[in-house]
């Protein structure tokens, strides 16, 4: 795992003239497991997008490591990978067909892309749904799906959108140690949340309001 810090230096973001970021500054070192919580609209998806490198900044930049982290193309970034809120899976593809998909478009081997897909189903409790088309599953199973995508690129980066907004207790408890996991393995992980329960599994909360984040990093 590439073991780097993930850094924001004056990071803002505007849509039609109106910011959606506010000069956001974060050094987040490997390891790291930060939550950030706000209301709808305060900047949190926004947040994530940028930190990806997904959405053009207005100022500001965005590097891992001494690697800059630019432009929308997957493969001219470093290794980061955003679960969004909606998911964004294929329908017309099953749950594993989506993990497998995009473990090979990280740049795994098929072999070992195949392995990561299985395990990733796995640990979230796909493993009997792995066949089903996407359509077929329920809002918190599709969740899961787009969370299991992600961890199976190996990410250096993490950066999971309201990943428990959908689940019951014991599915939400799931995906939280899948996050937990993923720090201890050395991946920076960002989390965005209204769940007052997750986020206190997290090592650090910072609030965003209006696209200002606040708080202090340790």
């Amino acid at each position: 795992m590439d073991r780097r810090a993930l850094c924001a230096q004056g990071m803002s973001v505007a849509y039609d003239g109106v910011e959606a970021l506010r000069d956001v500054h974060l050094d987040l070192s490997p390891g790291s497991f930060l939550a950030v919580r706000g209301p709808s609209g305060s900047g949190k998806s926004t947040l994530l997008w940028a930190l990806a490198g997904l959405v053009p900044l207005r100022s500001g930049s965005v590097s891992l490591g001494d690697v800059a982290v630019t432009g929308p193309d997957q493969a001219s970034r470093p290794r980061i990978a955003l679960m969004p809120q909606g998911n964004g899976l294929v329908g017309t593809l099953t749950a594993r067909e989506n993990v497998y998909v995009a473990a090979v478009a990280s740049g795994l081997a098929p072999k070992e892309a195949d392995h990561r897909s299985g395990e990733a189903l796995h640990r979230l409790g796909l493993e009997d749904v792995g066949e089903h088309l996407i359509e077929e599953l329920s809002g918190g199973q599709q969740q899961r799906a787009a969370l299991a995508r992600a961890l199976a690129t190996n990410p250096a980066v993490l950066l999971a959108d309201e990943p428990t907004s959908e689940l019951d207790s014991a599915n939400r408890e799931r995906v939280i140690a899948a996050l937990r996991d993923e720090s201890d393995r050395g991946a920076v992980v960002v989390m965005t949340t209204n769940d007052p329960v997750a986020a206190e599994q997290a090592d650090v909360v910072l609030h965003i309001h209006e696209g200002e984040l606040t708080g202090t990093l340790p």
